[in-house]
């Protein structure tokens, strides 16, 4: 009786055992990873706000001490020889809002442990909300205590869309507030786009549009409504393979040489560019 008990007994265990690892996979799988997170192609295209202030509580005073629009486009992306890291090359247009200033650099950022969960275990699960990103998977977790609160929102393919934080002390309260407003992902737009333009430090009236696209033979270009501009082929690898002088002669690219696949274009007129995906069917 006793070893029949016993057996029961070591069945019981097994079976728990048994549950809670499922229970940890399925856990495991209610939490976005970053590589699911952060993934991002070369043409996807993002446009963020960057607020940063203090709110004297006093007189009610607000004091902006960042206050950014900031459109980011993805050039290039590569992985480490182990793939456990990612690499992308993006081009940042920066309009400061508050000495009206226009900047562009290119840049290199990396995400690792690809694997891992996005957001910290035990916070929250994967939700939808139909209006948001159109309504493609997202961790949002908040934190906070007597003096401060933060809010983070991981989105798949769109990275983290919201950093937000607080505190107060002092007889006052800094924020702190990171947020997409507007992404653009192949055929895929969500939000409306706000473009920084170097050259007239406007917003254009359109966007780079290519068409026909997906294409075979011929793509046509429409960028912004302007006439001459210059136009540049690259590869998922980053290698230019083409380049072009659009003007009111010539606002076309044949790209039959070119084999099926995804390509990135890229425009220059003066100091302002923009990047998008090309098709070759």
């Amino acid at each position: 009786m006793n070893a029949h008990a016993n057996l029961s007994f070591a069945w019981i265990i097994v079976l728990l055992l048994f549950n809670f690892s499922a229970l940890q996979t399925i856990r495991s799988q209610e939490y976005l990873k970053v590589h699911e997170v952060y993934d991002f192609d070369p043409g996807d295209e993002y446009h963020y706000t960057h607020d940063y202030y203090e709110k004297v509580h006093s007189t009610n005073q607000t004091i902006y001490y960042v206050e950014d629009l900031i459109n980011i486009t993805i050039f290039q992306k590569f992985y480490s020889a182990d793939e456990d890291t990612v690499f992308y090359v993006r081009n940042v247009t920066k309009f400061n809002y508050l000495n009206n200033q226009i900047t562009e650099v290119s840049d290199t950022v990396y995400f690792t442990n690809l694997n891992e969960n996005a957001s910290p275990i035990g916070l929250i699960y994967i939700k939808f909300l139909p209006d948001y990103c159109n309504g493609r998977e997202m961790n949002e977790y908040s934190t906070g205590d007597s003096f401060g609160a933060k809010l983070r929102i991981f989105v798949r393919g769109c990275g983290n869309t919201r950093n937000s934080s607080g505190n107060s002390g002092g007889g006052s309260s800094i924020h702190s507030d990171y947020k997409l407003f507007h992404y653009r992902k192949g055929e895929e737009t969500w939000g409306n786009p706000v473009f920084v333009s170097i050259e007239s430090q406007k917003i254009p009236k359109e966007a780079l549009r290519l068409y026909p696209n997906p294409a075979s033979n011929i793509v046509y270009f429409d960028f912004a409504g302007l006439t001459e501009f210059d136009c540049y082929l690259y590869n998922q690898e980053g290698q230019m393979l083409m380049q072009l002088r659009v003007d009111s002669q010539r606002n076309w690219m044949d790209i039959s040489g070119l084999q099926p696949g995804m390509y990135c274009i890229k425009v220059n007129h003066e100091n302002y560019s923009s990047t998008t995906k090309l098709i070759r069917m």
